[in-house]
This record gives structure tokens, sequence and C-alpha cells, in this order.
């Protein structure tokens, strides 16, 4: 009896550690983790710290390349939970990586054969999958979901289950609280069916990674009671009839496939079938009879789908949205807004963005798209556009400052926009262009918003690719419309047909058109294009992103010292406007230019307010030369220091003709008479050039930076009864004359506007004396309005500039009835027109009358002439 007795009593205590090593709990709360429960292994390796007032286990080691463990007796193997914190506070790799032993026939972790079943956490894929260790051999059994450790700050709360049926299941919370477990998979395997241990495993690399693993609150033991309802986690369309529902959780068989428990808005419906996964029992496949439209946001609404455990979800609903992403065309998406200048801030975040709208019906994918301006460009990343939609591209950091304003992708590395003009580029997958937009401050047409916080809004959709005349400052009071229909919106139809402004050769056998604005891609067509002496047309391709360039190979190659004209037919712009008849240019080998070859013909250094400079050159050689060979250049003249720049890529001067050089052709073409508007170049970076006085030179840079020409200019060569300078160029008389003879400038005559951008000047002599003279044409007229000699033309030709006329007409008996000019600077040559009507507003009667035309200038010289006209009429 006592004999039995004591084998009872021995069997007890024999019970007592296999329950204590069967399950356990660990929160650190002690302060220690050898002991209650004991953990043993590389325990200098670990410490205990406390995170604002929570203990936990922290690694120690401060050796790079290695591995250490901890381990604790566990004799869990199955109908279990293994459940644990844990955050690694780096991003993991295939060097620094964790592994949670759950089960583990050896107490050290290092050993190659050991036998059981672990988490890893990390590696290269930067994932949280389980793997099982046997024969040496690890083999990966559930694999998680890539990336989810791609962060420095990892904060994970990780279940696994293990039931009656060997049915593995790997959970995993990356907020770290242990409520929104997500389903890595799932895997029935009974291959290690005992354990002896429990423990953590770390591999890490350089000293980025050391001291920066936390562990807290394990859990083995019983598997925890089911009391939450599942919930929907994710939705996958898997075509336009497939729905993959992903729940939090394994859910029940009957009520996951029950149809009546899944409903799509849109009159869609309930699907045909509903069929729980095969491995994975918290995936539900739905098929749907009615297809999703493509780009349609779409709600689904589950209910009564239960768990295992029999909590069923009540009703929740999530959107979801069917894209099949269509190939974008030219102009399917388009730049609708630019904010280059955001200050002074007039109410939009200080920071530049840009506006894109899709106009199409179509759906894009905007993964891989490129926005580029002419210096740099980036990549766009994963956003479905939808039709009629608008967003916001902006930097990264500041997307932010445009959430309210509507939808917004950030860029890394957003292009700087220029305020005063810059190319922007848009392009899809393929790196073919989308849209273009190359704008200028002109753009705004308001002098005090181009000065910044507005932003630039296409005027009309219909016509993305029209230019200027589509484009206008906000009217918006915010400065701008980011992410919606712009403020300045409307009907603004491209009415203007396109034009050819120049031609380029590159070489004997190479021509490049310049058009004005973008063409319709059909237009790149050797028939198109005619040259005269027989130079026959090879083949024609477009040269650039903003479809305005054309170049052209010929068969036969061009002869130097030979002029051939160039004529676009059946070329239209992308509104489809058609060229003008006979649109043509005219071109030639190019020649290196000499001294003197060109020579600078008229400056405007003072524009009137907002207003631009400009400086004309004339070519007085018999050369053809390319202005991309010169450079123009402001010389300091105390410092000597040169601000010199390219006058352009390419542009053929040709012998007689003139070009003006400004940073804003559209100004200088709005605000003066240009006949010759092809003539007024663009130049990027356009020397400033001072008021009063300056020194412009002409330099060549094909021969050493040599003087081609240059003009001091000051101030006081300008007409000396003006009262105001602004916006009066100074003209050259002759080009034959000296560039720095003062008598050889003057200021433009008022008669023309005070300037002749690009065309001969007003005040233009082949020499600078010859005789005046006064004519009259046609000396009888008749003011009846009928449209024949309707106007008296008063024709003067002058033997010098600077004259000022004052005209006078008198009747026959000798009294004054209108003044027709009053101290009007003159030009070299002109007309000037009596309409008949006298000063009293009447139509003058029939009769005989005197024309006085009185001339003075500054010199004191003073001519005077009388001529005779008749105003007829019916009697």
């Amino acid at each position: 009896m006592q004999r039995f007795a004591s084998r009872i009593l021995l069997c007890t205590i024999l019970l007592i550690p296999f329950f204590a090593q069967a399950q356990f709990t660990d929160k650190f709360d002690d302060g220690d983790f050898t002991s209650n429960p004991a953990w043993s292994g590389d325990a200098s390796e670990f410490v205990i710290e406390n995170i604002f007032g929570d203990n936990q286990l922290r690694s120690n080691s401060t050796v790079a390349s290695s591995n250490f463990y901890l381990s604790v007796p566990s004799a869990l193997v199955n109908d279990c939970q293994w459940e644990f914190f844990v955050n690694l506070a780096f991003n993991t790799s295939g060097a620094n990586y964790v592994d949670v032993y759950l089960i583990s026939d050896s107490a050290n972790l290092k050993v190659s054969n050991n036998k059981g079943y672990f988490v890893r956490i990390g590696n290269t894929p930067d994932e949280i999958s389980l793997y099982k260790k046997t024969g040496g051999v690890s083999t990966k059994i559930i694999d998680g979901t890539d990336g989810v450790t791609n962060s420095s700050n990892n904060v994970l709360k990780i279940k696994v289950t293990r039931d009656s049926t060997n049915l593995w299941r790997l959970e995993r919370d990356i907020t770290g609280g242990g409520i929104n477990f997500v389903t890595e998979g799932t895997v029935t395997d009974a291959d290690v069916l005992s354990s002896g241990y429990f423990g953590i495993f770390i591999q890490q690399s350089t000293a980025s990674f050391f001291q920066k693993h936390y562990f807290d609150d394990f859990y083995a033991g019983a598997i925890v009671g089911d009391t939450i309802a599942p919930s929907v986690n994710a939705i996958t369309v898997v075509s336009n009839t497939l729905l993959d529902i992903f729940f939090t959780e394994p859910v029940e068989k009957n009520s996951a496939e029950t149809s009546s428990n899944y409903s799509v808005n849109n009159g869609i419906g309930n699907p045909l079938s509903a069929a729980r996964d095969g491995i994975d029992s918290s995936i539900v496949h739905l098929t749907f009879a009615t297809v999703f439209q493509n780009g349609i946001t779409n709600t689904i609404t589950v209910s009564n789908v239960a768990d295992i455990a029999g909590n069923a979800l009540v009703s929740a609903s999530e959107d979801f949205l069917y894209f099949d992403a269509d190939t974008s065309e030219l102009y399917d998406v388009i730049v609708t807004e630019i904010f280059a200048d955001p200050e002074p801030q007039v109410g939009l975040p200080v920071v530049e963005f840009v506006e894109l709208h899709n106009r199409s019906t179509k759906v894009f994918d905007l993964s891989g798209w490129i926005f580029s301006d002419a210096s740099s460009s980036e990549s766009l990343d994963f956003y479905i556009l939808l039709p009629g939609e608008y967003m916001i591209l902006c930097p990264i950091d500041d997307t932010a400052a445009f959430i309210a304003f509507g939808n917004v992708l950030g860029l890394g590395s957003f292009p700087s926009l220029n305020n005063s003009g810059d190319a922007l580029f848009l392009k899809n997958q393929s790196g073919e262009i989308i849209h273009s937009v190359s704008y200028s401050d002109a753009w705004y047409r308001d002098a005090l918003k181009k000065d910044g916080g507005w932003s630039l809004e296409m005027l009309d959709t219909d016509y993305p690719c029209s230019g200027a005349e589509n484009w206008k400052a906000s009217n918006n009071v915010a400065g701008g419309t980011p992410g919606k229909i712009n403020s300045e919106n409307g009907a603004n139809p491209d009415e203007t047909s396109p034009a050819l402004n120049y031609a380029l050769v590159q070489d004997s056998l190479h021509l490049t058109l310049v058009f004005d604005e973008a063409l319709d891609v059909a237009s790149a067509q050797p028939q198109n294009f005619s040259i005269d002496n027989g130079i026959v047309i090879d083949s024609a391709t477009f040269t650039n992103e903003a479809l305005n360039e054309i170049k052209l190979t010929l068969a036969s190659a061009l002869q130097q010292n030979a002029i051939y004209t160039i004529t676009a037919t059946a070329v239209a712009d992308c509104s489809g406007n058609s060229i003008g008849v006979n649109d043509s240019a005219q071109f030639g080998l190019s020649e290196t230019p000499d001294s003197f070859d060109i020579v600078i013909n008229e400056i405007l250094s003072n524009p009137v307010s907002g207003g631009s400079d400009f400086i004309e050159l004339y070519n007085r050689s018999q050369k053809i030369i390319d202005l991309r060979d010169i450079y123009i250049a402001s010389i300091d003249e105390e410092t000597g220091d040169t601000n010199a720049v390219i006058i352009s890529a390419g542009y053929l001067l040709l012998p007689g003709n003139y070009v003006a050089l400004t940073e804003n052709p559209q100004q200088i073409i709005a605000q003066y008479f240009t006949p010759n508007q092809k003539g007024v170049l663009e130049v990027a970076g356009m020397p400033s050039f001072d008021d009063d006085e300056d020194i412009v030179t002409l330099f060549n840079r094909l021969n050493n930076n040599s003087v081609i020409d240059a003009v001091h200019y000051f101030d006081d060569w300008h007409f000396a009864l003006i009262d105001d300078l602004n916006g009066v160029s100074l003209e050259r008389i002759n080009y034959n004359e000296a560039s720095q003879n003062k008598n050889n400038w003057h200021s433009a005559a008022s008669t023309v506007g005070y300037a002749t951008p690009a065309y001969q000047n007003s005040q233009f002599g082949e020499s600078l004396s010859s005789t005046s003279a006064i004519t009259l044409d046609p000396k009888t007229f008749s003011p009846n309005n009928d449209g024949y000699q309707d106007i008296l033309n008063i024709h003067y030709q002058l033997d010098q500039p600077g004259y000022v006329a004052t005209i006078t007409v008198y009747d026959a008996d000798g009294r004054k009835i209108r003044e027709v000019a009053s101290n009007r600077l003159l030009d070299a040559e002109g007309s000037i027109t009596w309409d008949g009507i006298n000063d009293d507003g009447e139509k003058a009667r029939i009769g005989i009358y005197i024309v006085i035309v009185e001339l003075f200038n500054l010199a004191g010289d003073v001519e005077k002439f009388k001529e005779v006209c008749v105003v007829a009429g019916k009697i």
C-alpha cells in the first residue's frame, strides 16, 4: 500500500513539468526573461527594454553578419495556437530576418538538423511565411504576401493555429493590435508531431540593423474561442463578371455559397453562383450574369455570411471598380491647367502643379506614363483615370495640400516649371506623345496675373493643340481651379490654319520645316510638299514631340549659292484646319557670315510697361546665313561683362531679309503692325538692354567669336521732341552706313506706330540726302463714298528723317477749313490722307482747295510746299 502511494505521488510530480512546458505566456512584466518561463540560449544578446511603460524583449547584439537565438521549453504540437507581437524597426532583406520557431526538437536553434516549424519574418521577398524543417532542409509551406515588411517600422501581431486535423493557418495584423488579422494562407501538414521548444532566431548583417528587434505578448496554448463575426478584408475584380471576396477569417460553407447573401448595385444584382475556395476558406468566388461596365464604380453588399464558429456578418458594403485599361491615343488625355508661378499667393497652395483631363470615353492606367518639361521627366505611378476625370500632378511631398481640391497624384521628381515659359509633354507607357504644351507668360493676357499666384487655364478642351489663343489666366478668386472644370471654360473653336514659319537646312539632303502649331499626324507625307528646281522629296517624318516640325529627306542634293522655295499644300493642324494656299518658305545651304554681313537695324530697348525688347537684324549680304551660328549680346561698358545667348537652334536669314529677335513674339505682333509676322523670332533668355544706353553686339561663334556688328546706342539718339520714349524704337536709316554713326539712327515714325519689327524701317533711306517732294493723288477727288476717288492722298518723300509736318487745307478765299496733321513726326516717305471733311465735321463744298505742307527738323531746316486740289461732286 505504501509503495503504491509513492508511485502515484511520483507520477503527479512528473506531470507538473509537462503541463508547464505544454502552455506558456510571457509579457516580460517582471523585467526578466531567464525565469518564469526560462528562456535560454544567447542570453547576452538580449535585454528587456521599457517602451512607453511596456516591457519588451529586445535584441542587443552589435556583431555584424551574425545570428543568435533564445528558446523556451514547449511541447505544443496540434489543436493549439501561437501568438506574439514583433516590431522590426528596419526594412527586412535576405540577410536580415527573424525565424520564430513554433515547434523545435532542439533547444539550440542554430543547429542545422533540428526538426520543426517556424515563421520567417522578412527575407528577400519581405514577407511573413510558414516553413517546415526536416532532415536539415527548410521548406516554405505557406507563402505570405510579398512586400509586407518592406518598411522601416514593421509593427506586427502574428497568429498561427494548428487544429486537430493538422490544418495550419497563418495570420498577421500590421497594426500590431491583434484585432484586424489577415490570413496569409492555410495548409495541411503532419510531418512533425512532437515538440520540445519554442524560440526566436535572428539573422542580422550590418550596424543598420543592430538592436532593432522587439518582441512581446507571447502566447502558446489552446485555440482561443472565436466570438467575432467575419468582415470583408478585400475585393479583387477578376474579370467583368468575376469577383473574389476576401474575408478576415475562414467562412462557413453554406452561408458563404448562398448567392442571395451578395448583391451589387447598378442593376447587376445577385451573382449566378458563389463558391468558397477549395484551399483557402476565407475566400469566396462570385460569378455574375451581368457584366461590370468599364470604369464604373459599383458597390457590393454582403450579409449573413458566417465564420466557422457561427458568427454571422450582419451587413457590409464595399466599392469596387472594374477597368480594362484602354490604349491611349493623341489628345485622349490633355494638360488643361498650369500653375507655374505660385507666388505671391492669391489663394491656392504655394506649390506648382499641372492638371490633366481625360477628355475621352476610355479608362486609362497611368502606370509608366511620363510627364516632362524641356529639361527633366518623371514616371507616373499606378492611377486609374476615368472618362471625364480631372487629376492634379504635383510634387509627392505636397499631395496633402491638394487633397481638398480633387484627385491628386504626386511625383517623386516633379519638373520645375519655368515662370516665363516652358514646354510640357505627356507620354504613355510606350513613349508615344499624348499631349504637349509650349506656354509663355504672354498667355495670361493680363499683366498683373502673369506676375504670380494665378494659373493658366485651357479655354476649350475640344481644341487641345491650338496654342496661345486657347489659354488665359484663371478667373477664379482662388487663383485657379485644380481638379475641376476651369473657370475660363467655353466654346473657343480653332478656325486658324497652320502656317509654315520657316525651313531649316540640316545638310544638302535633309530639310526641317517649322510650323506655328501642332499638325495632324497625317501631315507628314512627302506628297504634301513640293520644292522648285526639280528637287524630289523621298520621305517626311515628325522630328519633335510638339508635332510642329517635319523632317524631309531629299532625293538629290541641294546646290550651294542657290535659293529654293518649298510649298506646303495638304497640311492640316490637329483641329482639321488646312494650310493656306501656296504657303511657302525659302531656304538654301548656309554660309559663314563675315563682319558687316548682318547689321543691327532696329533697337527697342525701352518697351511700354509690361512689354518686351526687340532687336532687328538685316542681312545686307548675298549669303544665306544660319542664325544658330550667331550670338547676340549686351555688354556692360563699365565691367565689360557680356550677356550672350545663341539666337536660334536654326533660322535661315536670306539676303535682303529682316528678323526681329525678342523673348515674346506674340506681344510684339500684338503691339505693332507686323506684316512679316514669320520674321518675329523668339529668343529664349534674350539679353536685357538698358533704356538709356547699352552695347548690342553680334558674335560669330564659328569664327572665334569675331564681331559681326555692334552698336553702342544712347537715348539722346531719339528725336528730341518725343516726350515719351516708351515703346519707341531706334531705326537705322541706311544699312550701308557705319553702325556707330549717330546721324544714321532716328526714332521710328509715329505714322507706323513707332516701330517696324521685321520689315523695312520707316526712316529708311538709300542715302542720307536727297530731294524732298510733296505730291497729291488724285488732284481731283469726290468724297461721296461711292468707292471711286473718295480720298485725297498727300504723298511725301523727304531728303532725311526727323521732319515734323503740319498740313493745312484752305479754300479758294484763303480760309482755313481743315488741319489734316499737326506736328506729326514723319517717316522717310509715306502718305497722309484727307477725307474731304472740314473742321466742322461737314463735307467740303465743291471747289478748288489749297494744301499747305510745312516741314521742319531740329537742325533748323524748314521747308514749305503748296499744292492745289479740287473737291468734285454731282451738280
